[in-house]
């Protein structure tokens, strides 16, 4: 088997695990690639032109979220532009409604806010408490500098794997 035919199959069977819908169909693809019989530095190079290309497709896939998100951004404040002119322009005539041919405009009152202004000042009982939190990247730089690891935490230090 060329190295060419061995990452076909191995996009094919990628594909299908990126397919499956249940555990099994997940499972059957696993054991396909275990099946193969090819070696292990034959696999290594078919998942790493596989992965590399995942990686990849990530990353226009990210691209394009940022861009649509960027577009959408853009979309909400030119439609909350137009809201705010049209509600200027009626106050400013002093219209509480247009009829159009798609829909109404009208001035409705919002429901009333609370803004804070000086929290200090605010009795206690409009106060929420609030949970406490630990921060664990102090805790990971006390244990770096100091090497004490601190009661009731557990500093691990798992192997991962790197393709570059």
């Amino acid at each position: 088997m060329t190295l060419y035919e061995i990452e076909n199959t191995y996009i094919d069977l990628f594909r299908q695990l990126e397919d499956a819908e249940t555990d099994e169909e997940a499972a059957e693809a696993w054991a396909a690639l275990d099946e193969l019989g090819v070696s292990l530095a034959e696999k290594a190079e078919a998942y790493a032109r596989v992965m590399l290309n995942y990686r990849a497709e990530a990353e226009a896939l990210k691209a394009e979220r940022a861009r649509l998100e960027k577009r959408q951004r853009t979309l909400e404040r030119t439609a909350e532009g137009l809201k705010r002119r049209m509600l200027e322009g009626m106050e400013r005539l002093d219209l509480s409604r247009i009829d159009t041919s798609i829909g109404r405009w009208r001035l409705q009152r919002n429901p009333p806010s609370c803004q804070v202004l000086n929290p200090s000042v605010v009795p206690e009982a409009f106060h929420v408490p609030q949970p406490d939190k630990i921060d664990s990247r102090a805790i990971l730089k006390h244990y770096r500098e100091t090497g004490e690891l601190i009661d009731g935490v557990d500093i691990r230090q798992d192997m991962g794997v790197r393709f570059a």
